[in-house]
Formats: structure tokens, C-alpha cells, sequence
């Protein structure tokens, strides 16, 4: 996390005075996420601070949440367009597409969004272009790498499920990788699609009832960690998430970037 408000900083620096307001104005940052405050929120903080710039000193920081309804992203990014904020934060790829078809010209940083080049939010890597830069989870690619870490630890598996949301707009190329992964390591992978928070007992009991062996989350707000733990738990259902709080809710692992510390981290 810690690279996302170096990048702020340099943004903030070279930002024309005429798109700052008024001369003396605090700098606005505005932060649109598809879940709900976490330490993620805390590590931005952090990191800003480290860089000198404090809230409630000499920036100010706009926070919109969708709680989980996606839905609610395009009303929240014009929002912030409307406050005319100086640069916006957009956590992963539903937040940054929201973020760039509400405007052209004002900055967004993404944070942790799988493939920004599929999505149309960047022309390459290595060349963005436009008004988005930031960093990427590789989300598509470290599925693939989940699915052989539960191979690893479990031989005989042969039949996993996977739950994904046709909400997020990576999650159909995401379960199309891990397809192909499964191949791989001789498993047969079910796909199991929730399109909302109701669904997800259903789809884990369906798991189970098709004898998948494990069961792998893709990352989203929509698939509650804290909800599907539980419940795996409860079939006997080792679960991979993305998250290091998934494995701390009950998962069996977890495989993905620290949103806190920006590296890669595997429990």
C-alpha cells in the first residue's frame, strides 16, 4: 500500500494550481471503494502521513463506500466529482471503472485492480496514457497460483469449486485462468456464480453436495469472508482466499498482495 501514496504525492505536486481551487485550499483526496472501511484504510493513512501529509492539517480525504452494492459506485464517483477533489483512489477494478467513466481529467490512482489493461482502464502497463495510473493485484494470475497451492496441500484433491460474481468484471477471465490451471494439476473445477449476499449458503451447500474437495473465493466485497468461512467451516470445506483475512476468518489459506504492506502474502 505503501507505493499508492508516493504516487498520490507526485500527483498532488504536479497537479496545475488551476485545478487546486483557490489559492491556500487543502488538497481533496477522494477514496470510492465497492466494500467497507478496513486496515487497508488505516495503511493508507499511515503511508500518507509518512510522506507528511496528515488529515485534518494539509489534506483532506473523501471517503465514499458502497458497502458492498456495487451498484452505487457511478453515483459515488460523480459524487466526487462533484467535490471536486484533487485525485481519486479507487479500490480495485469495479471502483476504477466507476472512477474513469465518471471523469477524464481529474487523476485516479487504482489500488489492487486484477487487469487494467483488459478493462480499458490503461493502454499498457508500461504506458498508461489517460488519467489513471496506479498498481495491479494480478488477480487473473494469482488464482492460477492458488489452485496449485491447494493441490499441494491437498493430493487427492479432484473436484474444486470456485465462487465468483458476474458483478465484477474480472471474475469471468478469473474462473476461465483457474479452469485452465485445474486442467493442469487433474481437477475438474465447478463454477459456482452469487449474484448476491443470500446466495452464498446456497452456492456452498451446492459445493458440497457436487463433492468438491476445496473451494477457492475470488476476491470481491460482494463474497464476505466472514460469511463464507463460517459456513466452509462448518461442510469441512477447505477454502483459499485472496485475503489474509480470510485464512484468519477460518480459510484454510490465503494467497495474494498485503494490501497493507504491498508485498505478496501467503498463509
Amino acid at each position: 500500500m505503501r507505493i499508492i501514496p508516493l504516487i498520490i504525492a507526485v500527483v498532488l505536486l504536479a497537479t496545475p494550481p488551476v485545478l487546486q481551487g483557490q489559492p491556500g485550499r487543502v488538497p481533496r483526496i477522494g477514496l470510492l471503494s465497492p466494500g467497507s472501511p478496513s486496515a487497508a484504510t488505516d495503511a493508507f493513512r499511515r503511508g500518507l502521513a509518512e510522506l507528511g501529509y496528515v488529515e485534518g492539517r494539509n489534506i483532506h480525504l473523501d471517503f465514499r463506500w458502497a458497502e458492498g452494492r456495487a451498484e452505487r459506485l457511478p453515483v459515488l464517483a460523480a459524487e466526487l466529482v462533484q467535490a471536486k477533489v484533487n485525485v481519486i483512489v479507487a479500490f480495485i477494478s469495479s471502483a476504477a471503472k466507476a472512477a474513469q467513466q465518471a471523469t477524464r481529467t481529474i487523476p485516479i490512482v487504482m489500488v489492487g485492480v486484477g487487469d487494467p489493461v483488459s478493462l480499458g482502464l490503461v493502454a499498457s502497463l508500461a504506458r498508461p496514457g489517460g488519467n489513471i495510473t496506479g498498481n495491479t493485484s494480478l488477480g487473473p494470475e494469482l488464482n492460477a497460483k492458488r489452485m496449485q497451492l491447494l493441490k499441494d496441500i491437498i493430493p487427492g484433491l479432484k473436484r474444486a469449486a470456485v465462487l465468483w460474481t458476474p458483478r465484477n468484471p474480472l471474475h469471468e477471465s478469473s474462473v476461465r485462468r483457474t479452469e485452465a490451471a485445474a486442467l493442469v494439476v487433474g481437477v475438474e473445477l465447478q463454477p459456482l456464480k452469487v449474484t448476491s449476499v443470500d446466495e452464498i449458503e446456497a452456492a456452498i451447500r451446492t459445493a458440497t453436495e457436487q463433492h468438491a474437495g476445496a473451494l477457492i473465493v475470488l476476491g470481491d466485497p460482494l463474497l464476505s469472508r466472514t460469511r463464507i468461512a463460517p459456513l466452509a467451516l462448518e461442510r469441512r470445506l477447505p477454502t483459499t482466499f485472496l485475503e489474509r483475512a480470510g485464512a484468519e476468518a477460518g480459510g484454510l489459506i490465503s494467497y495474494g498482495p498485503n494490501m497493507g504492506h504491498g508485498t505478496c502474502q501467503r498463509k
